[in-house]
């Protein structure tokens, strides 16, 4: 039932009323037009007799003296009629469902001004949700499921908050603060990151200590990186694309494993193409070995005194000749040694 309304709710919209009260009233107008030359009667007589016509049943002391004005009147009733009747129908279902949607806190965004958004639905979010609206706060709980356990002064948006849309629609940037109540830490850490692309800017607290019982350190703690003696093997510096959507310096030791993490489309693609030479890039400095490499394409990469191979995040399609044998494809990339 709740879905059925919200159906109806994103169904009717402003415009349509708008344009169904426009058309009626076009309708009344030339209805009136047409009395006024037909039935040789004033514009004001016309519009009367078009009014009256189109809320009534019955023409009282409005009477066609003719074919072609019992015609017109006909036309006026089946058009005007109609129209206001769908365009006050509209209007009643907006305001119903409009209604329904508050009851059964079905909001499809956050509200107007700022605001706190919390996201998830832990045992503790109602209780924290209403002491901060009690301080005059305006909250927004967005949770998929007991958003009907809320009170009144907290609004809410019904939807998954692990998934990006959902995070999107909350829009996270116009909040004050942004506080992740859920009881699944990987859930936590999989909305704290995408909270922080797509609202950098705006403070992010994870309620994970009071709900886990332990610092969120405890379940993913801090390293310090080990650095490895001896020159780089490889090592790049401001590496750039012509169009400059990608700006990054590297370097990996003997011994190391160096991982870039980044949500997908933020250049790691381009990165590891460009050092491939798969992708056009400059850089300030690229070293291998200590020695300058201008690495403009695959082969320079895969030459000797650089020996760079690249796996596509797309192996089947980017990695392998479909149309030839295996032993064709295991030594494709050395058949010139």
């Amino acid at each position: 039932m709740p879905s059925l309304f919200a159906i109806l709710l994103t169904k009717v919209k402003r415009s349509q009323i708008i344009t169904l009260l426009v058309a009626s009233l076009v309708c009344l107008v030339i209805g009136a037009l047409a009395f006024a030359v037909t039935q040789h009667v004033s514009i004001g007589i016309g519009l009367y007799w078009a009014i009256t016509t189109a809320t009534t049943v019955g023409y009282g002391d409005v009477t066609p003296h003719n074919t072609v004005g019992r015609v017109i009147a006909i036309l006026v009733m089946v058009t005007t009629i109609p129209l206001f009747g769908a365009a006050f129908a509209f209007l009643a279902a907006s305001l119903t469902a409009t209604r329904l949607a508050k009851l059964l806190h079905m909001r499809e965004g956050p509200p107007k001004g700022s605001f706190i958004a919390i996201y998830g639905m832990h045992d503790a979010v109602r209780k924290i949700a209403a002491e901060v609206a009690a301080t005059g706060e305006r909250v927004v709980v967005i949770a998929e499921s007991n958003l009907e356990s809320m009170p009144a002064t907290v609004e809410t948006i019904k939807g998954d908050p692990t998934l990006e849309v959902v995070l999107r629609r909350s829009e996270p940037e116009r909040a004050t603060r942004l506080l992740i109540a859920v009881e699944d830490e990987k859930d936590a850490l999989l909305i704290a990151v995408m909270l922080r692309h797509l609202a950098p800017l705006v403070p992010l607290i994870q309620l994970v200590t009071a709900m886990l019982g332990r610092q969120l350190e405890a379940v993913y703690p801090k390293r310090e990186p080990v650095r490895l003696a001896g020159p780089p093997l490889l090592r790049a510096v401001n590496l750039t694309t012509r169009e400059g959507s990608l700006r990054a310096s590297l370097e990996v030791r003997p011994g190391e494993v160096v991982g870039v993490a980044a949500l997908q489309g933020q250049g790691q693609d381009l990165l590891f193409r460009g050092l491939f030479g798969d992708y056009p890039t400059r850089a300030e400095a690229l070293e291998v070995n200590g020695r300058a490499k201008h690495l403009a394409s695959p082969r320079a990469a895969t030459s000797a005194g650089a020996d760079i191979g690249f796996v596509p995040e797309d192996r089947r399609t980017e990695g392998l000749l479909l149309d030839l044998p295996a032993d064709r494809n295991l030594t494709v990339t050395v058949l010139g040694q």
